[in-house]
């Protein structure tokens, strides 16, 4: 591209509906949500930082599943498909093609990188 849109500058903020997190506060309710995924469900508008999340039903016997909170993003960190889910799409959090749907065509966990292909740039 030749011109710059406003959402590739990389943002101190990342929330985006409908994206699944973990919730890694240990304080939250006495660590009661440590480690537990939770889809957002609304980002806040009055700051951006803070989002409503439903936490997701993982083990069946939990009495917090459905649970929905108000969080902090900094309570927050973005879940990373499976390596054996070579068709997923991911969604741009931040910089280059921020909020843009991608295809993962190669990860690597231990140094957070991912080769990415655009939803929209499937043919070339």
């Amino acid at each position: 591209r030749t011109t710059q849109h406003s959402d590739d500058i990389r943002k101190d903020y990342w929330l985006y509906r409908n994206i699944i997190v973990r919730i890694i506060s240990k304080k939250l309710a006495k660590g009661k949500y440590y480690k537990r995924k939770a889809v957002v469900i609304k980002v806040l508008k009055h700051d951006k930082y803070s989002a409503r999340v439903q936490v997701l039903d993982e083990n069946h016997n939990e009495d917090n599943d459905g649970d929905i909170l108000e969080l902090d993003q900094d309570d927050l960190e973005t879940v990373i498909p499976k390596e054996t889910e070579e068709t997923s799409l991911v969604r741009i959090l931040n910089g280059p093609g921020r909020h843009e749907k991608a295809k993962i065509l190669s990860l690597d966990k231990k140094r957070y990188v991912a080769n990415l292909q655009l939803k929209n740039d499937e043919n070339g």
